[in-house]
């Protein structure tokens, strides 16, 4: 299993990742532990939770991090690998969005975000990007 946060793509759009943290944690218990320590620092203001090998199906408590990053004005950005229709992590969820590329052409790409859950809006929304893969990115 691989990360789903590359690192070139956010770089080449301005994103400066040296002060982003970003956690890649094998299970969604380790990954909210270290996510809650570095909200409670109050240090930063967003912190990428990168669940590349989360296998297990049943939904966790996202209370106490919502209440975390609520109290340091913060915000958590879950990466979870999940298949069209599945819940989310748990419906604490503000925005959850199923994202898919598809190849249209050497080096180009669509985009696809389905918004599956929106607590601000309607879901079912679709958002599609076209771009070109960084250098060395087929």
């Amino acid at each position: 299993d691989a990360s789903m946060f590359f690192f070139p793509y956010f770089i080449s759009e301005g994103i400066e990742c040296s002060s982003l943290p970003i956690l890649k944690a094998e299970s969604a218990v380790d990954g909210f532990g270290l996510t809650e320590r570095l909200l409670r620092s109050g240090g930063f203001g967003i912190v990428v939770l990168d669940l590349y090998a989360e296998k297990n199906q049943k939904r966790y408590s996202l209370g106490r991090l919502h209440n975390i990053a609520q109290r340091h004005d913060g915000l958590v950005l879950c990466l979870t690998r999940t298949r069209p229709g599945q819940p989310s992590l748990d419906p604490m969820v503000f925005v959850h969005v199923q994202v898919s590329v598809q190849s249209i052409g050497r080096n180009r790409n669509r985009l696809s975000a389905v918004i599956q859950k929106d607590k601000t809006g309607s879901p079912g929304r679709c958002l599609e990007w076209i771009y070109e893969s960084p250098p060395g990115l087929c």
